[in-house]
């Protein structure tokens, strides 16, 4: 990943401005976690970053979810893309409680677990948005 991005790959765009602009501001997230050198577990930066995370993801989602319900997309689709959000908040909250629980984690770990919940995401489900894209 590169440094604190300022832009999507083009091959991550969806074309919908809204949310290929919380795309970038995920991405961007994720980037600060892997690469920021004052990122640790047991950082104020760490909690900052975690909790922009949460607020990101669920304000995206919403805005994601509304384009999906109007775009004309096949409903199964649709339907299958929304629990998927529901279990990245899922898992979001499951980490958090471990967290909290005393679980050890690595920073590259959680990482990881976040890219999967970011890039992961989008080029599984998000990238299917595309062809229902106009203008």
């Amino acid at each position: 990943m590169n440094k604190y991005m300022s832009s999507l790959p083009q091959e991550l765009l969806i074309g919908v401005p809204s949310v290929d602009t919380g795309h970038l501001e995920l991405v961007t997230l994720l980037d600060k976690l892997a690469n920021d050198p004052s990122v640790h577990l047991e950082s104020a930066r760490f909690s900052e970053i975690i909790s922009q995370l949460l607020n990101l993801m669920v304000e995206h989602f919403a805005d994601e979810e509304v384009f999906l319900k109007t775009c004309g997309m096949p409903r199964n689709d649709v339907a299958a893309h929304i629990q998927a959000h529901h279990k990245i908040i899922e898992q979001y909250a499951q980490l958090n409680y471990g967290r909290m629980g005393g679980k050890d984690h690595v920073l590259s770990e959680i990482s990881e677990v976040v890219k999967g919940w970011i890039v992961g995401h989008l080029l599984e489900y998000d990238t299917k948005i595309r062809p229902y894209v106009t203008g």
